[in-house]
């Protein structure tokens, strides 16, 4: 073979080798590290989030001391859902400190869908005197509960108010 001929065929087995090499050992290698380096972003991508977290974690562990006794009176608006009885006793009790008659009925709780609040409805009648009637609504607009009313009727008879009233108590 000619010497010309000779360093073709080197170079083209030289060639066929290094592609070889290069398909087979150093390319499958470069994805795996790819893959590597994409698994390591993510991780670091995964820690910078969990760092965040921690910070908002401890942060919020501090604003929840100040927040705490707001939380607390908040919690306290709400009747138990599965025995008002408190709430039944403030309205017995109210009732008989304002010198009036009491007469009340509830429905059973309501759970509105979409996440509003469950409530009651209290039908109320009241009879006594104008003052007594008036100091009643007074502590009852001062009570703890979260009340809305709903309708009030008032009417005479006889020198005594009578009155008819609907409101929601929220409950949790």
């Amino acid at each position: 073979m000619k010497p010309i001929g000779k360093i073709i065929l080197s170079v083209s087995i030289t060639a066929v080798l290094s592609a070889a090499l290069i398909i087979f050992v150093v390319s499958p290698r470069l994805k795996e590290l790819d893959k590597y380096s994409k698994d390591i972003l993510l991780q670091k991508e995964k820690l910078v989030n969990l760092d965040i977290k921690a910070g908002d974690l401890e942060s919020f562990k501090t604003i929840r001391s100040q927040i705490k006794p707001n939380l607390e009176k908040a919690d306290s608006l709400f009747i138990d859902k599965d025995l008002p009885l408190d709430f039944i006793n403030f309205l017995e009790k109210t009732s008989s400190d304002c010198q009036l008659s009491l007469s009340m009925s509830s429905s059973p709780l309501n759970s509105p869908k979409g996440g509003a609040w469950s409530y009651f409805v209290f039908q109320i009648r009241n009879s006594g005197s104008f003052s007594s009637f008036s100091k009643f609504l007074e502590k009852l607009e001062n009570s703890n509960y979260l009340i809305e009313i709903q309708s009030l009727s008032v009417s005479e008879g006889g020198g005594k108010i009578t009155s008819d009233l609907s409101m929601k108590v929220f409950a949790k």
